[in-house]
């Protein structure tokens, strides 16, 4: 039953009246409502759709964003209070429903004749007059006759179906508009889905800018929020998607905090057309930037200025390991250095770094970081934004760059100086701090400094020396019996600090190796070696590092019998000079092969013979330091090794730089230059062979020295050269004094604090050095072609090589700017030069003999003059004649020796 009428109480008759009218009611009542649903739909649909649609379309202020926003809920209410309110909310009365069904029963043909609202009258005056039984004879006589009124209509209704009447057609007519609107509505949202997706963002969120969605898809976008300095540049860079990677209009709209504002075209590039590029040259305000590619839009993003950050100082704080006693010290950058990271750090290995910054001014908030490269970082600590720090262990050389971030965490500045900020640290400068390591202890053996050949019973004097960074503990001296025997420590120097209070970083000990012939027989061999141990203590990482031993140079001393020693002695000269005929037969076929850059050679030709040619002086060197380092000198060899050791250090090494660059040269035109240089230091290491080889050759045969001789014949012409000689001697020397003199001035300054009379001095100096060297060089080949005849004297063939040798070492000091080497270089040249003289004026004072042999060569070369030769032999003659002078020598020396025989 119906809570419509809840005053009413019905009896029987009408019940059965009640349950139709509550049965068909509620139908009549529902399809109302669908009705009003269809026509509240067909009125709030075209309004949302069309402001939603309004919205997306166009760039609407925010008050009408807010205005349209209110007038949605607007239209559904009142759509809602005209259409829905009473339907849903208020109930229908009896009367009401009678009424409903009753009007729509003429139009259904159905013959109701008002009997419904009748029976609802009825009813109602029923409960009205009261119940008939209880009034009794009281009762209005209605009160008996109603019922039966009511049972006869509810008897005629049992034949008439009362649903029939309900309009559901005719309400579902107001669909069809509502349909319309949204079929419309989802045909709009398919033709349109970015205005509708981006009306809907708007009205969802009013307030804020909500952007647009377009042909493209934006990917991502550079820098986003950003935070950079006054003055540095600015790029922007969107990547995108656009379908058929079409090319796409992309803008930036850039507002400044000044209220400027400003849209510029982005630069297409990359592939595909997905990247675009924008520069802002220089950023001086905050900004906010949107990106609009192909009709999308990017979110607003903000860019950060902030005033220009300079570092005004870098502290580096290097504290030494404790084992090397250093005192800690600093080493503070300013000025450029800290902007570029110019100026390199040294420190040694296993130092504690602490590195302090100062900035210009504070930025609260901001953080740093040390960045070693490779991830490895270190946190930088700060308490007022200004000042930061930080500490670790020097474990190796380490080049790093400070990075300080924002409060956002994005890289705000980094030094040295980047310019941009978020750049890529690899691809700048470093700090650097250079970790000097401990190294080993070096060990020199100064006397005997070779191997020795002695007779039974001798005491060899040993004189070592050891060298290290930070300290020595103890230097041992081991020897052992044999080649096989191991070892054994004989004595141990302890070595203490030094007259500083500091570990003491060389040391010299002296001791007397005695030979007892009962213990040491003809024919033993000792061997000996110094070892120097330093103070290393170390722990990196957590490993733990201790001393460093070195071991020296092995040498052997063996012991032979006094016939032996002069056997011995005789082939040791003639192995040395074997190896100076097989060093010079080398240099002669690399300098022929040489030539042959000059006949119109292509540029990979040139390169493979310039391979070849760097290949044979290599060998040549290598050869040259070999017989120097391994070769068993004897005190009268000292001066070749010296010579040989000079030449591999200067010529036989330059020419070997001067075949490399050959194999580099990019054209064929300076490929002559090159060989010319090359051809210069070849000849000069030949020149220097032939006079060491003579020199070798006369000590193998014994010569004796002139001086010993009486009336040895030589030519006038050849005497006039000796006379020559000494009177350029005497040149050297007073020239040699200027020298010293020079020298011993620019030694008493500093090398780096050379002004420019200095500079120019010293060029003066070596010039000297180097002219005389020449001229020696050229003496020194001319005596040793002389026979013992021909005034050829094996002392003083030993006075010029020791000069030349001396004036050698001179010149490639003071190329080297080592001044304090060069003096007491040129003291000896002047001291062999006076020896040298006083020899000569000495033996030109004897009566030369007047017999001469018949054999004898010429002292002077006469040329005779070549035949003329048919033309097809001119090229090989010609050949042969390039070898003249290389063969007159070879004949000469062998003519010499002959004579000698």
């Amino acid at each position: 039953m119906s809570a419509i009428e809840p005053s009413m109480s019905f009896d029987r008759e009408f019940r059965g009246i009640v349950d139709r009218l509550d049965s068909a009611g509620s139908q009549y009542r529902m399809a109302l409502i669908i009705g009003a649903v269809g026509r509240f739909l067909a009125l709030v649909i075209p309004v949302m759709v069309g402001i939603v649609l309004l919205a997306g379309a166009l760039n609407l202020p925010h008050w009408l964003r807010w205005t349209a926003l209110a007038l949605i809920p607007l239209v559904v209410a009142v759509a809602y209070w005209k259409f829905l309110h009473d339907l849903i909310w208020q109930r229908p009365a009896y009367a009401q429903i009678a009424r409903w069904l009753e009007e729509r029963a003429v139009e259904c043909h159905l013959p109701l004749e008002n009997s419904l609202i009748n029976a609802v009258l009825l009813a109602g005056e029923l409960d009205r007059l009261g119940n008939h039984e209880s009034l009794g004879a009281l009762a209005d006589p209605r009160a008996r006759w109603i019922p039966e009124v009511l049972r006869e209509i509810h008897a005629g209704l049992q034949s008439k179906d009362l649903s029939s009447v309900v309009p559901w057609k005719q309400q579902a007519r107001s669909w069809l508009p509502a349909g319309l609107f949204i079929l419309a509505a989802l045909v709009l949202a398919i033709v349109f889905p970015n205005k509708m997706a981006h009306g809907l963002g708007v009205l969802s969120a009013p307030g804020r800018f909500v952007p647009r969605q377009g042909t493209a898809q934006i990917l991502s976008i550079l820098p986003g929020n950003e935070t950079v300095l006054a003055g540095q540049s600015v790029s922007f860079m969107v990547n995108v998607h656009v379908p058929r990677n079409r090319l796409a209009l992309a803008k930036i709209h850039l507002h400044f905090k000044s209220g400027k504002t400003e849209t510029a075209g982005m630069i297409v590039f990359g592939r595909n057309n997905s990247s675009y590029r924008y520069m802002l040259p220089s950023a001086a305000e905050n900004m906010t930037y949107m990106i609009s590619v192909g009709g999308t839009q990017s979110s607003y993003y903000h860019i950060l200025v902030l005033p220009r950050i300079k570092m005004s100082s870098l502290d580096i704080g290097i504290t030494p390991p404790a084992y090397s006693q250093l005192s800690p010290h600093n080493v503070v950058l300013t000025g450029a250095a800290v902007q570029t990271g110019a100026d390199h750090v040294a420190a040694p290995l296993g130092s504690g770094i602490k590195i302090a910054l100062t900035l210009s001014h504070a930025l609260m908030g901001a953080t740093a970081i040390l960045d070693q490269g490779h991830g490895r970082t270190v946190s930088m600590t700060s308490a007022d934004g200004r000042h930061f720090a930080a500490a670790f262990e020097l474990s190796a050389t380490t080049a790093f760059a400070i990075i300080l971030d924002d409060a956002n965490g994005g890289a705000l500045q980094r030094f040295p100086s980047n310019g941009v900020a978020g750049a890529s640290s690899g691809d700048h400068s470093r700090f650097l701090i250079t970790a000097l390591p401990d190294n080993p202890p070096v060990v020199h053996d100064l006397i005997p400094h070779r191997n020795l050949s002695v007779a039974p019973g001798d005491t060899v004097a040993l004189l070592g020396e050891a060298l290290d960074d930070y300290g020595l503990t103890s230097i041992h001296l081991q020897v052992a019996t044999g080649r096989t025997t191991p070892f054994v420590t004989i004595r141990r120097w302890p070595i203490g600090n030094a007259e500083n209070g500091r570990p003491a970083t060389q040391a010299k000990v002296k001791f007397a190796l005695a030979l007892p012939a009962a213990t040491y027989p003809v024919g033993s061999l000792v061997r000996y070696r110094f070892t120097a141990t330093d103070n290393r203590n170390l722990d990196l990482d957590g490993q733990q590092l201790g001393p460093q031993s070195t071991r020296g140079q092995v040498y052997s001393v063996r012991i032979i019998g006094g016939t032996v020693a002069k056997g011995h002695q005789q082939g040791l000269w003639l192995r040395l000079e074997g190896r100076l005929q097989r060093m010079l037969a080398i240099q002669r076929h690399w300098r022929d092969r040489a030539n042959v850059f000059f006949n119109g050679i292509k540029l990979p030709a040139a390169h493979a013979l310039a391979g070849q040619v760097y290949t044979g002086q290599k060998s040549l060197l290598t050869y040259m330091d070999s017989t120097t380092s391994h070769f068993p000198f004897t005190p009268s060899m000292e001066m070749i090794r010296q010579a040989l050791d000079v030449l591999s250090h200067g010529d036989a090494r330059t020419a070997l730089i001067r075949a490399q660059n050959l194999t580099a040269v990019s054209s064929v035109g300076g490929i002559p230059i090159l060989v010319r240089g090359l051809h210069h230091h070849q000849a000069n290491v030949i020149t220097a062979l032939k006079a060491l080889l003579a020199l070798a050759s006369n000590h193998s045969t014994q010569v004796a020295s002139l001086v010993s001789h009486q009336g040895s014949s030589f030519p006038n012409t050849g005497r006039q050269a000796w006379k020559n000689l000494a009177l350029e001697l005497k040149k050297l020397e007073k020239q040699q004094r200027d020298v010293m003199n020079m020298s011993e001035r620019l030694a008493a300054k500093p090398v780096t604090q050379y002004d420019a009379a200095d500079k120019h001095n010293l060029k003066n100096v070596a010039a000297i050095e180097d002219k005389w060297s020449k001229f020696l060089n050229q003496s020194l080949v001319n005596i040793s072609n002389l026979t013992e005849q021909d005034s050829a004297n094996a002392s003083l063939l030993d006075d010029l090589a020791g000069l030349k040798i001396a004036l050698a070492m001179s010149k490639n000091a003071l190329k080297n700017k080592a001044i304090k080497i060069a003096t007491p270089l040129e003291q000896e040249g002047l001291e062999d030069a006076k020896k040298l003289s006083s020899n000569i004026e000495k033996w030109l004072l004897q009566q030369p003999d007047t017999y001469k042999w018949e054999m004898e060569e010429p002292v002077a070369q006469n040329d005779v003059p070549t035949p003329p030769l048919p033309a097809k032999l001119q090229d090989m003659i010609g050949k042969l004649l390039e070898h003249e002078e290389d063969l007159t020598h070879s004949m000469e020396s062998l003519g010499s020796k002959w004579n000698d025989s």
